[in-house]
C-alpha cells in the first residue's frame, strides 16, 4: 500500500469510526427520550450512549445541533429517505409519504421516543428553522397573500405534517401510518393550492 493509499485508507476509517460514535450518541438520545425523561439532557444522553460530555459537544455543538439531527438519523433507521433542508413543495409531500410509510416498521423503542413528552419539548426547539424551511417553501404560492394569511398556511402545514396528526389518524380512524401520512398530505395540497387560486370569478 502506498503513502497516498494508506492516508486515503485511514481517512475513510476515521470518517466510519466518526459517523459510529455519531450513531452511538443518538441512539443514546433516542432511549432518553423513550425513557420518559421530560428534560433531556447532554449528560443524560452520554450516559445512555456510554460516551463521554466533552464527545459529544464534539461531534454535536449544542442540544440544537444533536436534536437537529433525530429525523434524519430516525429516517436512516427506518429506511426512509430524510428530508432535504430546502425541499420544493412536491418533494415536501413526497418525503412526508415516504417517511411515515416507513413508520409502521419502528420498533417499540422509537415509537416509544417519537411519541415521547420529550419528543414534543425538543421539537420546539426546531419549531423557528422548520417554520422558516415551510415559509420558504411556500412562498411561490403565498406571494398575493397577506402576511397573516401566509403565517396562518406555515403554521397548520408545519402542524398537518405532524407526528401528532398522523397519531391521530390511526387513533380514530385505525389507519395505518402510511394512509395517515396520504391523508395529511392530500390535506396539505389541497389546502395550498386552494389559497394560491384565485377567487371565483376573477381573471389572473
Amino acid at each position: 500500500m502506498n503513502l497516498d493509499e494508506k492516508r486515503a485508507y485511514n481517512s475513510e476509517l476515521r470518517q466510519q469510526q466518526k459517523q459510529q460514535t455519531r450513531n452511538r450518541i443518538l441512539e443514546g438520545l433516542v432511549k432518553v427520550m423513550a425513557d420518559g425523561l421530560v428534560d433531556v439532557s447532554i449528560p443524560a444522553v452520554a450516559e445512555a450512549s456510554g460516551v463521554s460530555i466533552p464527545t459529544i459537544y464534539r461531534h454535536f455543538p449544542t442540544k440544537q445541533a444533536l436534536v437537529a439531527a433525530l429525523p434524519a438519523y430516525l429516517a436512516q433507521k427506518i429506511g426512509a429517505p430524510s428530508l432535504d433542508p430546502q425541499p420544493d413543495f412536491p418533494t415536501y409531500l413526497e418525503a412526508l409519504n415516504q417517511f411515515y410509510a416507513k413508520a409502521d416498521q419502528m420498533d417499540d423503542t422509537l415509537r416509544a421516543a417519537a411519541m415521547s413528552e420529550a419528543a414534543v419539548n425538543l421539537r420546539r426547539t426546531t419549531r423557528p428553522e422548520r417554520l422558516q424551511m415551510i415559509e420558504e417553501m411556500l412562498r411561490p404560492f403565498t406571494t398575493d397573500l397577506p402576511a397573516a394569511e401566509q403565517e396562518r398556511l406555515r403554521n397548520v402545514v408545519l402542524v398537518l405534517a405532524s407526528s401528532a396528526v398522523m397519531k391521530a389518524f390511526t387513533d380514530y380512524l385505525g389507519t395505518s401510518w402510511e394512509a395517515a401520512a396520504i391523508h395529511a398530505t392530500w390535506a396539505i395540497e389541497t389546502l395550498v393550492h386552494s389559497v394560491s387560486q384565485p377567487p371565483a370569478g376573477e381573471v389572473e
